[in-house]
Order: C-alpha cells, then structure tokens, then sequence
C-alpha cells in the first residue's frame, strides 16, 4: 500500500507539473496576442504622428513685397515634411507641401546635386528665383518630390506680379527624367521648357509612353505653352518602323514581380515598354499617319481590345484628351483625317 501511495504521489507530482507547463505556454500566448491586438492601426498611427510635436525649421525672406516662407523637418521623411508659402499682405497667394523641394534640372550645374533639397528659404530663392520669360518680373522655378516608388515629382513655374502671382506652369511626372529643364537657345533671356508628355493608360505609371515637348511661353495666355516647330520631326522610314516593331508587338508575357507570376503585360524592350510608346512619340512629332502604319505592323490578337479598330479609336481618344493637344492639333496633330 505504501508503494502504491509513493507512486500515486509521483504521479500526481509529474501531472503538476505538466498542467502548469501548460498553463503557462497558454498564458504566454495570450500574452502575445493581446500584444498584437494593441498594435496601433495605420489610422490611428496618423492621429498620433499628426499630434506629435516635431522642431520645425522655419526661414523667411523678402522678395518685393512678398513674404515668402519655407518649412522643413529633415527628421521626419516618411511624410511631408516640407512647405513653401507665398504672401502678400497677410493673404496666402501661393502654398505647396511635399517631402523635399529643389531646384528644376536646368539651373543645376551638378546633376549628383540634383535632388538636394534646398537649405533655407535664401538658398530657395538663390536657385530658383530668375525672370525667365524677360518681362521684368521674377519668377520662382522649383521642383516639389513626393517620394514613394516612382513618384512623383511636381514642377512649378510661379510668375511674382505686381499685385498676384500667376502659375505659368504646373506640371505633374512621374520620374526624374520627364521634368523640365530650362533652355534660352539664342540668349534673349526668354527661357524655353523641355519636358516629357506622358500618358497613363492600360499600364503602371513606371511603363507610362512620353513624348518629349518643347514649350515657350505666351504672353496672351501668360503660361507655357507647346512650341509645334520644336516638336515636328522627320517621318520615319519603312525599315526603322519595322526594326523597332521587331521587338515591340502586342504579344502578352507574364508579368513577374518577386519571382512571382502576377499577370500579364504586353511585351516590349526596355525603351518603348509598351508597344503603344513608339506610337506616342510618333502622334506627338507630326506623324499620325505613321503611327497608325507601325500599328499595323505590331497588332497581335489579345484579350483586351477585340480589334485593331477597337484600339486605334480609344488610343485616339487618349490623343484628344491629353491637355497639351488643343495647342497641337491640327497644326501638328490631324486626327479628323486619318482613318
């Protein structure tokens, strides 16, 4: 019997102490999951990065009778974290916020400088404040960077009058490489654009087709407007047309991101990405009528559009409602007669 009590006890000992082995692993991930359940959502992040109080660096500075203000918190990049403010007797006539401001790509000297924010509202104004278009009155040409994966970068042409400001020109991109630059070809300190005219349309921005523009600026209308004998280019011969479809038809590949198939896209090199950019340069040199013959060379049955037709007529469309074309056509671009 007493055997029989010695081993019940150790029994009862061992079962101890599995029950409060698990007890304790339970306990443990409750713990854990309570921890996870008081992880703060993204909204709730925002409140509370918004209610923070971060050190600001504020400048300002005199140009005229304009007071002109520019925020920084280098600290804090993950948001915006960057202001610049125009005013004029009390009254705001210009604001714009993003992650970084810095000069537009044609008054840099050094391009690894390129994306080097300005300093202080006197380096600001320093770089960007020129009268560009030699009328006599300043101007402030500067480039506003959004962050995130290929976006976005906003540059801005803001004209300082007499009694308000004027936008001269504002104009969204996607990448560095479609920005403008500032060129004055004969020296008359009228100052040119050369930029990217790009179109989002059935693909990712980073694969968006452009055509490069040139812009002068119009006194009339008091912004930049496209210069057509800048843009025309030769038309493209038979063999070049059929060199570059070669590599650019509307036949679909898998589209692969992390080793994963994730889709299709419509195959194309590197330089056009889609087969429609060839096409897009083309309208916007002077050539539609070779834009539509380089359709008729590349055009693969696909699932997205039912016909070569089908197509043209919306590509057309994305022609019509891109914002530089009233300057363009028919001058430049004649769409009413072409089939």
């Amino acid at each position: 019997m007493k055997k029989d009590k010695k081993y019940i006890k150790k029994i009862s000992f061992v079962c101890a102490i599995i029950i409060f082995i698990i007890v304790c692993v339970v306990l443990l991930l409750n713990t854990r999951a309570n921890k996870k359940e008081e992880i703060p959502s993204g909204e709730e992040f925002m409140q509370d990065y918004e209610g923070r109080d971060f050190e600001k660096e504020v400048t300002m500075a005199y140009i005229d009778n304009y007071q002109i203000t520019l925020t920084k918190n280098d600290e804090y990049d993950l948001f915006m974290f960057q202001s610049i403010k125009i005013e004029k007797d009390r009254e705001i006539k210009f604001e714009a916020e993003t992650q970084k401001f810095f000069p537009i790509y044609g008054f840099m000297n050094d391009k690894d400088k390129l994306y080097e924010s300005f300093s202080s509202v006197e380096d600001f104004i320093n770089k960007s404040l020129r009268d560009i278009t030699g009328d006599g009155i300043p101007d402030l040409s500067f480039v506003g960077y959004s962050g995130g994966a290929n976006c976005c970068n906003t540059s801005y042409i803001i004209e300082l009058g007499e009694d308000d400001v004027s936008v001269l020109w504002n104009s969204e991109s996607f990448d560095i490489d479609s920005m403008a630059s500032l060129y004055d070809d004969n020296n008359d300190g009228i100052w040119g654009l050369k930029t990217l005219n790009q179109m989002s349309w059935v693909t990712l921005p980073v694969d968006a087709p452009f055509a490069e523009m040139y812009l002068d600026y119009d006194k009339k209308e008091n912004k930049y407007i496209p210069n057509q004998d800048k843009m025309r280019k030769p038309k493209p011969t038979k063999l070049e047309m059929e060199n570059i479809a070669s590599q650019c038809t509307f036949e679909q590949v898998d589209l692969i991101v992390n080793d994963n198939i994730v889709g299709k896209k419509f195959s194309c090199n590197d330089e056009f990405r889609v087969p429609w950019s060839y096409m897009w340069k083309l309208v916007f040199s002077g050539n539609v009528g070779s834009a539509r013959e380089f359709l008729d060379l590349i055009w693969r049955d696909n699932d997205e559009w039912e016909s070569k037709e089908v197509f043209w007529k919306q590509f057309k469309e994305q022609v019509e409602i891109n914002p530089y074309y009233k300057y363009l056509s028919p001058g430049l671009i004649d769409l009413d007669n072409l089939y």
